[in-house]
C-alpha cells in the first residue's frame, strides 16, 4: 500500500500538476498569439525570393524573430511512450507549430516597429540548444526557432504581379 502512495505522490501528482499548469500557460500563450496576429496582420510575409522589380531603390532590411522553446515533463513522458511504440511523435507538434508562429510574429513586430509592411524571402532555422546532443534521441529538450527575411515599406496599393 505504501508503494502505491509513494508512486502517486512522486510520479502521478507531479505529472498532473505539470499538465494542469502547462495547459493554462498554453491557453494564455495562444490568446497572446491571436491578439498579435490581428495587430500585425498588415505586415505581409512571403517566401518569394525577391521583391517585385517596381520596388527597386527602396531601403531593404534584414529582420528576424527568434524564440527558444522547450518541452515540459508531461510531454516528455508522452513522447517517450510514442517513441517506444513507433511512428510520429505528435506530442511535440503543437509546441513546434506555436514556436514557428511566435518566431514569425516577432519578425513581423520588428518590421512593424521599423515602419516596414512587407517581408520577402522568409526562411526558418532550427538549432538544438543542449550540451548533450544524445538527449534528442529521447526527447525534444530546448530548441531555438529563427524566422528571418528581407523587409521594406511597400506602397499602400501593391502592384499586380500576376501578369
Amino acid at each position: 500500500m505504501s508503494t502505491l502512495i509513494l508512486f502517486l505522490l512522486f510520479f502521478v501528482a507531479p505529472m498532473l500538476v505539470t499538465f494542469v499548469i502547462g495547459q493554462h500557460i498554453d491557453r494564455k500563450h495562444q490568446e497572446s498569439i491571436r491578439k498579435r496576429e490581428i495587430k500585425y496582420c498588415n505586415v505581409i510575409v512571403t517566401t518569394q525570393k525577391a521583391p517585385p522589380p517596381s520596388y527597386s531603390g527602396q531601403s531593404f532590411r534584414l529582420v528576424a524573430g527568434a524564440v527558444v522553446i522547450g518541452s515540459n515533463h508531461f510531454r516528455q513522458v508522452i513522447a517517450s511512450l510514442q517513441s517506444f511504440i513507433g511512428g510520429r511523435i505528435s506530442s511535440f507538434e503543437p509546441i513546434l507549430e506555436r514556436g514557428r508562429q511566435e518566431a514569425i510574429l516577432r519578425m513581423k513586430e520588428t518590421a512593424y516597429k521599423r515602419g516596414d509592411n512587407f517581408i520577402a524571402n522568409v526562411r526558418f532555422e532550427t538549432v538544438p540548444l543542449s550540451g548533450n546532443a544524445s538527449r534528442y534521441q529521447y526527447g525534444m529538450g530546448k530548441i531555438e526557432l529563427l524566422a528571418y527575411g528581407t523587409a521594406w515599406r511597400a506602397p499602400q496599393s501593391l502592384p499586380d504581379t500576376t501578369r
